[in-house]
């Protein structure tokens, strides 16, 4: 870090500046180069990878824009601690109240860190699967040899993805909890949205899978067809993620 005087010119131009936001990356990057520090490691400056934010969504987001006290002299890790709330309040409140708002508090980034990642936040249409991957490995494996992972790999949107079962990403409940679209007495309901009617077995050539509380609770079409129904392999499990079709 350059100096002036012994003290690092940063501190000596907020002093002579006033409130002169450090904003700029370079302004950043002198004390936070990627050659320089670890974001983990005690007593050294955080490190910033310039390249990973230049492809991340926030590419022309300021440092301070998120790192809000990063623009006094002198700031320590706590004061310059990232907070998303601020501009995503709305998720930010919704991941509290989820089962991800284990993961940390979202007003200081920690729980959306976990699944968005730092400073290379990327898109979650980009990102797919993976972005459970970290914490989700095992059923996002069984995932990708199901039947719905097959065909949502090959592009197929009717095909459902982690969200289409588990509930709005922001909003997950653990599968113990009444609400979960997962929870054992809420199965068949969440099979049913795409089993409960004949279009998607029409277009597929498969079974509907309708059991019967599902058939009693879901509102049907009265212009649909009879047709054969099944029992959906693994409703009796919904810890499964591995479904296959069933023949």
């Amino acid at each position: 870090m350059r100096v002036l005087f012994g003290i690092p010119w940063v501190s000596v131009a907020c002093f002579l500046l006033g409130s002169v936001s450090v904003r700029a990356a370079p302004d950043c990057l002198t004390c936070h180069p990627a050659s320089k520090g670890s974001p983990v490691a005690k007593g050294k400056a955080p490190a910033l990878d310039a390249s990973l934010l230049k492809q991340s969504v926030h590419k022309d987001v300021g440092c301070a824009d998120c790192h809000a006290g990063a623009d006094k002299a002198g700031h320590t890790a706590a004061t310059a601690a990232a907070s998303c709330s601020a501009c995503h309040g709305k998720p930010a409140k919704k991941v509290a109240a989820s089962a991800h708002g284990s993961l940390g508090d979202p007003a200081n980034a920690k729980a959306c860190v976990a699944c968005h990642g730092g400073h290379d936040v990327a898109k979650v249409a980009a990102v797919g699967l993976a972005i459970c991957l970290t914490c989700h490995g095992k059923a996002v494996k069984q995932f990708t040899t199901s039947t719905h992972g097959k065909d949502r790999a090959q592009g197929n949107t009717d095909a459902p993805g982690c969200g289409n079962c588990h509930g709005p990403s922001h909003q997950v409940l653990a599968a113990s909890k009444p609400g979960s679209p997962v929870a054992k007495k809420n199965l068949a309901d969440t099979c049913g949205r795409c089993h409960a009617g004949t279009r998607l077995a029409t277009k597929y050539s498969f079974s509907v899978a309708t059991p019967v509380e599902a058939v009693h609770r879901l509102p049907r079409d009265p212009r649909d067809p009879p047709v054969q129904r099944s029992p959906v392999e693994g409703l009796q499990d919904p810890g499964r993620h591995d479904l296959r079709a069933v023949s």
